[in-house]
């Protein structure tokens, strides 16, 4: 008896979790069994999301269905007219739906037949491709017992085997022809495969029914986006870009096991693509801060094991994609799958650079390397510019993991926020490269002049000098940041102690003729703080201020090239006391270093480096808490505070009671940690946001803040109504301020009904609503959430919270 084939196409629903999906539209069949072959969505690259990849009609296509049959044993079904040919199905689903109907005398025995399996191969194509799909890779023209012919096997691409049975099938390579342009599909269409195993004992093909196949794609999709996020600009306002003008895929297998691999995936060599290229006929210029959708292609599944357990440095935040991503490219596996991105580098000071990015592909961007079958790969990367130099060989530099760099330029200059300077005297470390070397060899005599550069009233700048490191110094403690730095900012370091260094001249060491300098010469630039000479400064005496830096470089072959790097400091922020008769004006800092990098050296990862918060207090031993109430009402009268005008420490309001609270803190508490331990550059954590805050005092020889003086300014950590007040006035100014709490040097509200021990564990922390309300956090408040930290800023002393340090006149 004759029987057809029946068609449908159908659109899928999106499916909303992480497992893989299809239509729910069931075709019902009128007489036999139904296959129904259903494209299902690809799962995300994170395999906890609950999200799915929506497919594109594209790649749902199923443009020829090949299916098979075998009993219990392993063996092929066998037809029992040639009217019959269930194996190859052409041109039947334009939307990932397909329906072909077995009727019930397909097969020898069929009513009897249990435990069958069914296996569905769509869109394949052979390694040879034709335009009229004779060389197909499965081929049926005359099916026979004994097998149908696939194109190649798991050594030989160009063979022709015979699948007999269910084993040759399982072992099978899929190897289609060399695909000219990875970002479109196969020419055949998205390759698919599907698997149905019968109930044990049922016979499903004795009656009407219908057997759901769910075709997932052989081929991973990977999406590539690039976010420049530089954070460089000139004074003209020129910022950073990055002009892509090729990119490539590193590691790309040309075949796929019709089998998915479980921890591995074994694919010879020779069907292994090293690197495939694709030069853009219109560059794409990508401009710091703005994300662009690179491109996005097509890959056979690629699944690896690490070559090595990484071994990042302690605080390593492996959540951080902007960190853990620098350190991938050390583990990855010589045959890991990567794209690589190749472009045209300029820098805000208008310097060019030849770039590659290399990124490898996985499941996460830690240290797995598996790229699946059926699955989208997302890669949002951040380029953060290259000013973080790693390692060197001849003019080739690595700035990190990911990056390779390669300019005609003499030097490099490597110096990191030198336009986002805060109002606190510090350190801005700057490394000189010299890159015209061979085997680690100037090539010919040359130099390098550093010097400050009178501003517009013919003067240099007295708030700021430099002193050298020297590179044989930088390379004794393995380049670390922070090599040679002072330990503190003294009082008269700039007026005094470095008053004569505005100029050094740096060698390359040709011939061994200046051990002392050569390549990774390091400067460090001390700039004074930046702030009033009084409360209310005359207008014009304060504000922004800008130094700027020549970079001179010659040779003995008459080579002369200058530069300038502009440092630009910023000035305090003015809050105004307006809550009560205790408040008084004070200054707030501008920028939250904690939160950012300042040395081109660090590893981006170190806690003394960079970190979220800081506890308001601990004790030495680990313990939760001071206690703080009465002792510092005590420490008020030791200061000359008359008894009728002290308070509790939970009464902190105003800049001068933050000012106290913050002396007390760091000045009289048994076992507390010395203002000595935070210095400019940390060994660790400061311990407190107490510490954070006085530690930016500028300091006597021995790391001492100096004794408080009438008249003087000093950093502090501002009282409660002193901070809702600098939310509030700058709350549009920093995104910061409208989704954290900040720590307040007030302690938590008194309840004469607690026990004294409980309420010594709270302190006050605050931040603002989008309507002006303030994150309450006296009595009336809930405790602090950690679930929900804007719910109370009734907070555990221990709990890390963000802070800003304010200034104020004694």
């Amino acid at each position: 008896m004759k029987r057809y084939i029946l068609f449908a196409a159908l659109s899928l629903l999106l499916a909303s979790c992480a497992k893989e999906e299809s239509d729910s539209f069931i075709p019902q069949p009128t007489e036999g069994v139904t296959l129904s072959a259903q494209c299902v969505d690809m799962l995300p690259q994170v395999i906890m999301s609950r999200a799915v990849e929506s497919k594109t009609a594209e790649e749902k296509k199923i443009n020829r269905l090949h299916l098979f049959f075998f009993d219990k044993e392993g063996n092929f079904l066998t037809p029992t007219s040639d009217n019959f040919k269930p194996y190859h199905v052409a041109n039947i689903g334009e939307n990932g739906l397909a329906a072909v109907t077995i009727p019930k005398n397909a097969f020898q025995e069929q009513q009897d037949l249990t435990d069958i399996q069914i296996y569905a191969v769509a869109n394949p194509i052979s390694n040879v491709q034709d335009a009229d799909h004779t060389n197909e890779t499965f081929r049926v023209e005359t099916y026979s017992s004994s097998g149908t012919i696939c194109h190649g096997d798991a050594t030989d691409p160009t063979a022709e085997i015979e699948i007999k049975n269910l084993d040759d099938l399982l072992n099978w390579y899929y190897r289609p022809a060399k695909r000219a342009d990875v970002t479109k599909l196969p020419a055949g269409g998205m390759p698919m495969v599907a698997h149905y195993q019968a109930p044990a004992g049922e016979k499903v093909l004795a009656d009407n029914g219908t057997i759901v196949l769910q075709m997932k794609a052989l081929m991973a999709r990977v999406d590539i986006k690039v976010n420049l996020d530089a954070n460089q600009t000139s004074h003209d306002h020129r910022l950073p870009t990055l002009q892509v003008e090729q990119y490539g895929i590193k590691n790309m297998p040309r075949c796929v096991p019709f089998t998915a691999p479980t921890t591995t995936t074994t694919v010879p060599a020779a069907d292994i693509e090293p690197e495939m290229w694709v030069k853009l006929d219109n560059p794409m210029t990508l401009v710091d801060g703005q994300q662009t959708e690179v491109f996005t292609y097509y890959t056979y599944e690629n699944i690896k094991e690490k070559k090595a357990e990484p071994k990042y440095p302690a605080g390593v935040d492996v959540n951080d994609e902007t960190v853990t991503q620098r350190w991938k490219p050390t583990i990855a596996p010589d045959d890991a799958s990567a794209f690589i991105m190749k472009g045209h580098y300029v820098t805000h000071q208008g310097l060019e650079y030849d770039a590659s990015f290399t990124v490898y592909l996985g499941s996460d961007v830690v240290d797995k390397f598996d790229v699946r079958r059926n699955h989208c790969y997302k890669n949002n990367i951040t380029i953060c510019g290259l000013d973080y130099v790693r390692n060197s060989d001849e003019s080739k530099y690595t700035f990190d993991g990911r990056v390779n760099v390669i300019t005609e330029n003499p030097v490099y200059i490597s110096i990191v926020n030198e336009r986002k300077v805060d109002a606190h005297a510090t350190a801005l470390p700057m490394d000189i490269y010299f890159l015209r070397m061979e085997n680690n060899t100037a090539i010919c005599p040359s130099t390098v002049t550093i010097e400050l550069l009178p501003g517009n009233d013919g003067r240099i700048p007295d708030w700021i000098r430099m002193e050298k490191v020297s590179a044989a110094t930088m390379k004794a403690n393995d380049y670390k940041a922070g090599t040679g730095a002072r330990e503190y900012f003294t009082n008269d370091l700039v007026t005094n102690t470095l008053k004569d260094n505005t100029k050094y001249v740096i060698h390359n060491n040709y011939d061994n003729q200046h051990p002392e300098d050569g390549t990774r010469t390091r400067i460090y630039f001390y700039i004074d703080e930046n702030v009033p000479a009084s409360n209310n400064p005359a207008p014009g005496t304060y504000g922004d201020r800008t130094a700027v830096v020549r970079v001179h470089y010659e040779n003995e072959e008459g080579e002369n090239r200058d530069r300038t790097i502009e440092i630009d400091q910023k000035a305090l922020l003015h809050v105004t006391g307006v809550r009560n008769s205790l408040n008084i004006d004070y200054w707030l800092e501008y920028y939250e270093e904690y939160m950012d990098h300042k040395d081109p050296l660090d590893l981006h990862s170190m806690p003394a480096e960079l970190y979220s918060g800081l506890p308001w207090s601990k004790r030495a031993d680990g313990n939760d808490s001071y206690a703080t109430n009465t002792d510092f009402s005590n420490y008020l009268g030791s200061i000359g505070i008359s008894i009728f005008n002290r308070f509790d420490s939970y009464e902190v309001y105003g800049a001068k009671q933050g000012l106290w609270m913050t002396e007390f803190m760091l000045l009289s508490r048994t076992g507390r940690r010395p203002i000595t331990d935070v210095k400019i550059y940390n060994d660790e954590i400061p311990p407190t946001a107490f510490h954070y805050c006085y530690g930016k005092n500028k300091r006597l020889d021995n790391g001492n803040v100096p004794t408080p003086t009438s008249g003087q300014g000093y950093w502090f950590l501002p009282g409660i109504s002193d901070l809702e007040i600098a939310l509030e006035t700058y709350y549009t100014t920093f995104p910061e301020f409208q989704q954290n709490l900040y720590w307040s040097a007030s302690s938590a509200s008194y309840k004469p009904y607690i026990a004294t021990r409980e309420y010594e564990n709270y302190a006050r922390a605050t931040g603002i609503y989008a309507n002006g309300d303030y994150v309450k956090s006296g009595t009336e408040n809930p405790d602090y959430d950690a679930n929900d930290p804007m719910k109370s800023g009734k907070a555990p002393r221990t709990t890390p919270l963000r802070i800003r340090a304010g200034y104020v006149f004694r």
